[in-house]
């Protein structure tokens, strides 16, 4: 039994030791991002904060918007027969930050709700500001 357990220790020692040393040495650590589910809720804090929720039939819906960096979204609601404009809007959340877009008017949406939020999710991220100012610089739109 001792035997197989140090065959075993040399093994481990001989496979994971130098996959953690690169992992160390490469002193590469990666940006923390949030889940679609906290980012759905700091857009929710500020569409709340609009009054957005709150129209008939409002429904939030996550797709894949093909930016990397964002979450995207669709926002829909009932609107009258005789309104002629369309109760949708897209929003892109930056998957670190928590800042979100409206697209495609490449708009910053700004919320006291959502702002807080975002401090909040950020601290718990322990996220430093050179990631932070790093990531705020990602847009979810072709042009400035």
């Amino acid at each position: 039994m001792r035997i197989q357990s140090k065959a075993r220790r040399g093994v481990l020692i001989g496979v994971l030791l130098p996959f953690c040393l690169m992992t160390i040495a490469s002193g590469q650590q990666q940006t923390p991002i949030m889940g679609v589910g906290l980012a759905r809720r700091i857009l929710t804090a500020a569409l709340s904060d609009k009054g957005i929720t709150k129209r008939p039939g409002f429904d939030l819906e996550y797709y894949d918007g093909k930016i990397p960096g964002f979450y995207f979204f669709a926002a829909d609601w009932d609107t009258s027969r005789s309104s002629m404009a369309a109760g949708t809007s897209h929003y892109a959340v930056n998957r670190v930050t928590g800042d979100i877009w409206e697209v495609p008017g490449c708009g910053i949406v700004t919320s006291r709700h959502a702002d807080k939020l975002k401090v909040d999710v950020a601290k718990w991220m322990h996220l430093g500001n050179e990631d932070y100012t790093k990531a705020a610089e990602l847009r979810p739109c072709p042009y400035p």
